[in-house]
C-alpha cells in the first residue's frame, strides 16, 4: 500500500541518513557514491535528470561533484519528509537545482524520454 509506505518514510525522515548509515555499515554511501561513478556522461551540456525513490537526496552531492554542469535534478519520491530533511540538512544551498515531485515510482506517469539520466 503506497499511503502505508509513505507513512513509514515520513515518520523516518529525521532518523533516516543515521540509521540508514549505521544499518549498512557504511556500504549506502558507498554504493551510492559507486552508483554515479559507474554513469555515462550526459551528452547535454546542462543536463537535467530524476533521481528515483530521492530519499534524503544522499546522492546528489556525487551528482553534482562528478557533473558539475548539471542543469536540474528531480527528485522523484513517495516521502515529502524525506524530501523536505535532505533540502534543509544537505542541500539547501543547492535548491535552485533540485525540484521535487511526490509520487510513487512504481506507478507513475513520468514521461518517456524526458531526462538525460536517471539514477
Amino acid at each position: 500500500d503506497a499511503q502505508f509506505v509513505k507513512g513509514v518514510f515520513d515518520r523516518c525522515s529525521g532518523r533516516y541518513i543515521t540509521f540508514s548509515l549505521i544499518c549498512s555499515f557504511g556500504f549506502t554511501e558507498r554504493w551510492r557514491r559507486q552508483c554515479v561513478q559507474l554513469m555515462p556522461a550526459p551528452q547535454t551540456a546542462r543536463p537535467t535528470g530524476y533521481d528515483l525513490m530521492a530519499g534524503t537526496g544522499e546522492g546528489w552531492p556525487h551528482l553534482l561533484k562528478r557533473f558539475p554542469d548539471i542543469g536540474a535534478i528531480t527528485a522523484v519520491d513517495i516521502s515529502s519528509g524525506m524530501h523536505r530533511r535532505a533540502m534543509q540538512r544537505l542541500h539547501a544551498h543547492r535548491a535552485h537545482k533540485i525540484a521535487f515531485i511526490e509520487d510513487d515510482v512504481l506507478a507513475s506517469d513520468l514521461p518517456d524520454a524526458s531526462a538525460d539520466f536517471v539514477v
